[in-house]
């Protein structure tokens, strides 16, 4: 089976953020954690258009649409955001990955999917990797997953890389079955050697 890492489309969509800077201090402190939030309480976000970049100082030359997507980046941390059609259509998959995190855009319900399955798959001897003095894991150039870990898991998150998300092709299916708006994915290859 294919794997894939899934990301917003910011190609074509805004990303959303919190309009409290304590909220998005509160979700980096848990959300690469494997365990659930133990209290959630829905918070307001807002889309972050060109106007917040200019507010900001940053100039954004895109056109992008200001339309919703079903799936979303939040404040350009790799953290998805996901619409409520979206949740209807995968829920499935989200149910097992992890946790949805109500908050509220334009007096809609959206969710931040909280993936607290981790698992043990990056293949570090196939994998192209840059490492830090110490020998702790900088970053990956090129990821390599091992197929005897990741078989049979739909969505899942991989210890010691942060919030990036990983997908099979039974989710990338589902996703466009569903006509689902904002999902890109990039394909990551397996190690077939079963260990």
């Amino acid at each position: 089976m294919n794997y894939y890492i899934i990301e917003p489309d910011l190609e074509n969509y805004y990303p959303v953020g919190p309009q409290n800077n304590d909220d998005l201090h509160m979700i980096l402190e848990h959300i690469d954690e494997p365990t659930k939030f133990a209290t959630w309480q829905p918070i307001i976000v807002e889309i972050l258009s060109e106007d917040n970049d200019e507010e900001n100082g940053r100039s954004n030359e895109t056109s992008k649409t200001e339309a919703l997507a079903d799936l979303m980046d939040f404040n350009a941390t790799f953290i998805n955001v996901i619409s409520e059609r979206g949740k209807q259509h995968l829920s499935n998959f989200f149910n097992e990955s992890g946790e949805l995190l109500p908050v509220i855009l334009n007096s809609e319900r959206y969710y931040i999917h909280h993936v607290t399955k981790v698992l043990d798959a990056l293949d570090l001897n196939k994998s192209e990797v840059e490492r830090f003095s110490s020998g702790r894991l900088m970053r990956v150039i090129k990821y390599v997953l091992k197929e005897n870990i990741v078989d049979n898991h739909d969505i899942f998150r991989l210890i010691g890389v942060k919030r990036l998300v990983f997908a099979s092709e039974r989710f990338v299916h589902a996703v466009k079955e569903g006509g689902l708006l904002g999902f890109k994915f990039v394909p990551v290859e397996i190690n077939k050697v079963r260990v």
